[in-house]
């Protein structure tokens, strides 16, 4: 089975319906806008606090939608990236829509 017809499946599954719209916020400003995407300014964007945007990075690390790397000019902060499963995902997500 592809990506796409993964991603299919998986919308219409009981685990799509477990993102909350945080998670569902963060991952749609990851994909729909130029990064890199510190988790502070993804914070300030979404107008929560840091920890917020950790646990709902958490999980979308744990489907495999983003990644999660150390910021090279802070050694205290992160840096979130979609990944290549994240990205097909939203455009499948994005065709279903239109």
């Amino acid at each position: 089975m592809d990506i796409i017809n993964q991603s299919l499946v998986f919308v219409k599954s009981h685990r799509y319906e477990d993102f909350t719209l945080r998670q569902l916020a963060l991952f749609g400003l990851l994909c729909d806008t130029d990064g890199p995407h510190k988790v502070a300014a993804l914070a300030k964007e979404l107008g929560v606090q840091k920890p917020i945007i950790t646990r709902a990075a958490d999980r979308l690390i744990k489907e495999g939608y983003i990644k999660r790397h150390p910021d090279p000019n802070d050694g205290r902060g992160c840096i979130l990236v979609t990944t290549t499963i994240g990205r097909m995902f939203r455009e499948a997500v994005r065709h279903l829509h239109s």
